[in-house]
């Protein structure tokens, strides 16, 4: 387990990835560590929105929308989304789990 004490949460970019119906996303933060999340929703629009609720629900605010879903030509689809830390931000470094979500 990584000791956290005294880190101050970091400023990220969520991508949502999907290939077929798999929704993968994937947290870059300021310093280019990397956290792989957790998305049960199974559309883009879904994820979107349940990253954007998960992240402000950890006191994170959304810094612009989310870009334009872009398709590749074979059906890779992927978007972004940056968000900043809120004055009561909690560290981001764990995958999202369901119970973090509110299910």
């Amino acid at each position: 387990m990584k000791n956290t004490t005294g880190q101050r949460p970091q400023a990220l970019q969520a991508h949502l990835s999907q290939k077929n119906i798999e929704i993968q996303c994937t947290f870059v933060f300021e310093d280019e560590s990397v956290s792989y999340q957790n998305v049960f929703s199974v559309s883009m629009r879904g994820a979107q929105r349940e990253i954007t609720g998960a992240l402000v629900d950890r006191g994170y605010v959304p810094a612009g929308r989310w870009g334009d879903v872009e398709e590749d030509q074979d059906g890779y689809r992927e978007c972004s989304r940056t968000f900043k830390p809120g004055p009561d931000a909690k560290l981001v470094d764990i995958t999202l789990d369901r119970q973090a979500l509110g299910d």
